[in-house]
C-alpha cells in the first residue's frame, strides 16, 4: 500500500519508554543499511525509539527533504506493523496547519516507511517553554489545542500529547507530531490489555488505570491541561518521582490551582486548567475544540468559572440585549447614538466585553421588550432585519479579518454600535509589547505571516516596531570626514510605529509609475554594467549587463519619485532614529543580526566563498529583498545591513555637519549597501546624500523602505 498525501518522528515505544532524539534535527548518527535507498538519499538519523527510527532524507525524484520514519523489524511484530499502518492512514487524512504533514508512505515496502514533512529550524515545545514570555507560552498551548481539535473532529485521539511531541517551526508556530499511539473512536484498539499507553506525566486517570474503553478526546484534554499548567507555572502539576507515585497523584491527589504556584495568574486561567484536569470525565471538556474555545476566551480576558461567579454576586440583575462571543469572540462597546429617541422610547443596552477574537463568526443574542418584533442589524455596512422570537434575538454573523462594525437599531428606539476586531491565528503568540494598538490604522490589514501587516494601497509588508524605552543611538562620536559622519552616543524613547519588512522593490515602483501615468525608463535604471565602490566609477566591468529583478530593491531614483510613491501609498519615510532602533533593538547592537560583523549574513562588497547550499552572499549586485533571512534585524526587517543604502529623514544632516556644500539637507543614508565593506554595513554609520538637483538621480546605491504611524 502506498500513496502521496500529509507528520514527524516517533521516538518512543508503545508503552511510553523512549530513547529521545537530541532535538528535532540532531547531528547525523548511524544510518542502517536496510533503508529505501532507491527512493531516498538518507542524510542521517534524527531519532530512534522502540517502534522505529526517523531519518533525515531527500526524495530523489523531487529533491525535497523529508523526515523518513521506518519501522524496525515489522514482520516479527504484527501488532506494531498494524499500528504503523494506522498511524500513516490516520495522519495522512488530517489536514490542519498545526499538524505536521505526511507527504507519502509505502506500507508494503521492506521496511515500511512514512515520509513526513521536515520542519526547518524546529525546536520542541519543551525547549520553547523554558524561556518564552507567559502569554506566548499559553498561546502555543492554544495552537496545540486547535490542531488536536481538528483530529478530534475526525474521531482521532492522539493519546500521547506532551511538549516533546510538539515542534515550533521557524516562524514560531506550534506543530503537533507523532500519532504513533493514536486511536480512532470507531476502530478496534490494538493495545494489549493492562498496557499503559502514553507518557506517564501526561496520562489521564483512565490511562493510568488502563481503562481502554474510556479513552476518548477527553483523554487528550487531560494532557492539554497538564501542558497548560506547565506553561503557566513552569512545572507539572504532578511531579511524582516514580511511576507508582505519579499514578497515585494523578488518580487521587488534589489538583493545585496555577494561581497558587505563580503570581498574577487570572482566575479564568485557573478555571480552564482545573476543568481540563477534572477526574470525572463528564466534568472535563469533551474535546480539544471546547478546551481551545475557553482558553481563547480566558486569554482575551473573559471571566470564566469562579471569576464569572464572583462577578455575578456583585452585579445588578437586569434584562439586557447582549452581544456575546461564539467560541471566544469578543465585542467592545465604542458608541451609542440614541439622542433622537423620545424619553420612554424602546432602548437597548449592550454589555461591554473584550474587543478581539480569532474566530470567524460572532453570535449576537439577547432579549428585548415584548413589543419589539424585529431589530435592524448592520454589519460592515450590510443591513438586514432580524426578527425576534418571544422577545429573544439570536443571529450568528460572519467576521472579516480586521475591524468589523456591528450596529443594532430598534425601530423607534435608540441604536448601539460596537467594534469587533478579528485577529489572525498568530496573534495569541505575541507578547503584549509585540502587539500594535487595535484597531489597525485605515488601509492596514493583517498579513499571513506572524507579525506581518499589509499596506493595501501598495502591498508593502510592514512589521510593528514597539515603543523604545531609553534606547541607545549613535556611536563613534565626532566627524569622520567627507565619506560618512557619526553622532555621539545618546539615549531617547520613541513611540511605536510600523516599518517596512523589506525595501521597496522595482515591482512596486513600476506599479506606482503605471498607476500615476508616468513614463519612466526603468530598464536603464535597473541595468548594472559595473560593480565596485560605486556603480558608475568602478574599474570592474561585468562580463555582461545584469538587469535587476522585480523583487530586488529599487534604486537610481529621484527624491520627487520617492516622495510621490509615499504619497500614493499613504506611507512615509522613517526618520533615522526610527530606522536605527529597528536595526539595533533594545540591546543597541552594532549590526542588525548581532554584535559582530558577519559577511555571510549580508549582501555587501565581499561575495563570500561558499560551499554548495551554504547560506551567504552570492550576489554581485542587489539581492531580492526577501533573501538572506539570516541577516534580518531584531524586529524582523530584512537587509537593514547591505543590499541598498536606505534613505531616512534626518533633523541634523546639514552641509556644515559634513563639510560638503551639496549635501541633500534633511536626509541621510543608513545601513550601507552591496558596494560597501561589511564592517560599514552597521547600525550607526550615517551616509551623506549629495544634492545634484531635482532632475538627477540620488546616490547610485540608494533605495528606501517605508514607515507608518500607529494611528
Amino acid at each position: 500500500m502506498s500513496w502521496s498525501g500529509s507528520i514527524v518522528p516517533d521516538s518512543r515505544s508503545e508503552g511510553g519508554g523512549s530513547r529521545p532524539a537530541d532535538g528535532p534535527f540532531p547531528s547525523t548518527r548511524r544510518v542502517d543499511p536496510q533503508l529505501p535507498h532507491g527512493q531516498f538519499e538518507v542524510l542521517g538519523e534524527l531519532g530512534r525509539g522502540g517502534m522505529g527510527a526517523v531519518y533525515r532524507a531527500k526524495e530523489r525524484h523531487t529533491g525535497r527533504e523529508v523526515a523518513l520514519k521506518v519501522i524496525l523489524s515489522p514482520r516479527s511484530n504484527p501488532r506494531r506493523l498494524a499500528r504503523f499502518r494506522r498511524e500513516a492512514e490516520w495522519a495522512a487524512s488530517l489536514k490542519h496547519p498545526g499538524l505536521v504533514a505526511v507527504h507519502s508512505a509505502d506500507l508494503d515496502a521492506d521496511p515500511p516507511w512514512i515520509a513526513y514533512e521536515l520542519i526547518p529550524e524546529a525546536r520542541t515545545l519543551a525547549d520553547g517553554l523554558r524561556a518564552a514570555p507567559l502569554r506566548v507560552r499559553v498561546g502555543w498551548i492554544l495552537e496545540v489545542a486547535r490542531a488536536v481539535g481538528a483530529a478530534h473532529s475526525e474521531g482521532i485521539i492522539h493519546r500521547d500529547l506532551k511538549p516533546q511531541n510538539v515542534l515550533l517551526d521557524g516562524m514560531g508556530c506550534a506543530r503537533v507530531t507523532d500519532f504513533g499511539l493514536a486511536a480512532h473512536e470507531d476502530a478496534e484498539r490494538l493495545t494489549r490489555s493492562g498496557a499503559l499507553v502514553g507518557t506517564p506525566h501526561y496520562m489521564a486517570p483512565e490511562q493510568i488505570g488502563s481503562d481502554r474503553e474510556n479513552h476518548g478526546p477527553h483523554t487528550d484534554v487531560w494532557a492539554l491541561g497538564v501542558m497548560l499548567y506547565e506553561a503557566i507555572v513552569g512545572e507539572r502539576p504532578f511531579p511524582g518521582p516514580t511511576v507508582l507515585a505519579l499514578g497515585a497523584q494523578i488518580t487521587s491527589e488534589r489538583v493545585p490551582r496555577p494561581s497558587e504556584r505563580a503570581d498574577g495568574v487570572p482566575l479564568s486561567w485557573d478555571h480552564v486548567v482545573l476543568k481540563a484536569l477534572s477526574r470525572p470525565i463528564p466534568q472535563r471538556y469533551p474535546d480539544a475544540n471546547a478546551f481551545a474555545a475557553d482558553l481563547e476566551r480566558a486569554l482575551q480576558g473573559v471571566r470564566l468559572g469562579r471569576a464569572q461567579r464572583l462577578l455575578r454576586r456583585v452585579a445588578v440583575a437586569s434584562a439586557v440585549l447582549a452581544v456575546v462571543a461564539l467560541l471566544g469572540a469578543a465585542v467592545s462597546l465604542v458608541g451609542r447614538s440614541g439622542g433622537d429617541a423620545d424619553e420612554g422610547a424602546l432602548s437597548l443596552e449592550l454589555a461591554s466585553l473584550p474587543d478581539q477574537t480569532a474566530r470567524d463568526s460572532l453570535l449576537v443574542r439577547g432579549t428585548a421588550p415584548a413589543e419589539v418584533s424585529e431589530v435592524q442589524l448592520e454589519l460592515n455596512g450590510q443591513v438586514e432585519r432580524v426578527p425576534l422570537v418571544g422577545g429573544r434575538l439570536q443571529r450568528e454573523v460572519p467576521l472579516k479579518l480586521g475591524t468589523n462594525t456591528i450596529r443594532l437599531v430598534v425601530p423607534g428606539g435608540d441604536a448601539h454600535t460596537a467594534l469587533v476586531v478579528r485577529v489572525p491565528f498568530w496573534w495569541s503568540r505575541l507578547s503584549e509589547r509585540e502587539c500594535p494598538p487595535l484597531p489597525l490604522p485605515e488601509g492596514l490589514e493583517f498579513g499571513d505571516e506572524t507579525g506581518e501587516y499589509v499596506n493595501t494601497p501598495d502591498g508593502s509588508r510592514l512589521v510593528w516596531i514597539p515603543p523604545a524605552r531609553e534606547a541607545l543611538f549613535g556611536g563613534r562620536g565626532g566627524d569622520d570626514g567627507a565619506t560618512n559622519f557619526y553622532r555621539d552616543e545618546f539615549r531617547r524613547s520613541l513611540p511605536g510605529f510600523f516599518l517596512g519588512k523589506y525595501e521597496v522593490t522595482w515591482r512596486q515602483m513600476d506599479a506606482y509609475f503605471k498607476a500615476t501615468g508616468q513614463q519612466v525608463d526603468l530598464v536603464r535604471r535597473r541595468t548594472f554594467v559595473k560593480v565596485g565602490t560605486s556603480i558608475d566609477d568602478s574599474s570592474r566591468k561585468l562580463d555582461r549587463p545584469i538587469l535587476g529583478g522585480d523583487d530586488e530593491p529599487a534604486l537610481r531614483l529621484r527624491l520627487s519619485e520617492i516622495l510621490g510613491y509615499l504619497e500614493w501609498a499613504r506611507l512615509r519615510l522613517p526618520d533615522e532614529d526610527e530606522w536605527e532602533f529597528a536595526a539595533r533593538g533594545d540591546e543597541g547592537q552594532p549590526f542588525p543580526y548581532g554584535d559582530r560583523v558577519d559577511p555571510k549574513r549580508i549582501n555587501s562588497q565581499n561575495v563570500a566563498d561558499l560551499a554548495p547550499g551554504e547560506p551567504g552572499d552570492r550576489y554581485l549586485t542587489t539581492a531580492p529583498v526577501h533573501s538572506m533571512e539570516e541577516g534580518r534585524g531584531p524586529f524582523g526587517c530584512f537587509h537593514q545591513a547591505g543590499n541598498v543604502m536606505e534613505l531616512t529623514v534626518s533633523r541634523s544632516a546639514t552641509a556644515s555637519s559634513n563639510h560638503v556644500q551639496t549635501i541633500l539637507e534633511g536626509y541621510v543614508g543608513r545601513g550601507g549597501s552591496w558596494v560597501a565593506q561589511p564592517a560599514y554595513c552597521n547600525t550607526y554609520i550615517r551616509w551623506p546624500i549629495e544634492d545634484q538637483g531635482p532632475e538627477k538621480d540620488l546616490r547610485q546605491e540608494l533605495g528606501f523602505r517605508v514607515a507608518r504611524d500607529a494611528d
